[in-house]
């Protein structure tokens, strides 16, 4: 994997996963977002532990890192032609490099009954 800002992980051999990088990275140059490293988990590299989600996101601010779990039902979409889904999945993952950092500064001074809403607002 290249290390430096501004890199996605390319995975060789693999025409989903090899359109999920070109996608990510040309979301990433779209969104001002170069000085990320991304880095690219499918899914036999991780736990499938969120049952019907197509992808995830975990971006690090303070190291400018992040990974993008992705999940089975985003390669069948893929599978299935439906690459306007695809894409706007992808999009919806990378919005997350604008809320993680609101919601991580602003969940210490909310109570804690609300964070189930603050959850459901950020994957809104």
């Amino acid at each position: 994997m290249d290390n430096t800002p501004g890199s996605v992980n390319i995975i060789p051999g693999n025409d989903y996963l090899t359109w999920v990088n070109k996608t990510l990275r040309e979301f990433q140059t779209r969104l001002n977002l170069l000085h990320y490293e991304i880095e690219v988990q499918p899914p036999e590299t991780h736990d499938c532990k969120y049952d019907g989600v197509a992808a995830s996101a975990w971006i690090d601010t303070a190291y400018l890192r992040a990974i993008i779990s992705l999940y089975p039902p985003l390669e069948e979409y893929y599978k299935e032609n439906k690459i306007d889904y695809c894409r706007k999945i992808l999009l919806h993952e990378m919005c997350h490099f604008f809320t993680s950092p609101l919601q991580e500064y602003a969940s210490p001074g909310i109570p804690k009954n609300a964070h189930t809403f603050l959850d459901q607002l950020s994957e809104s």
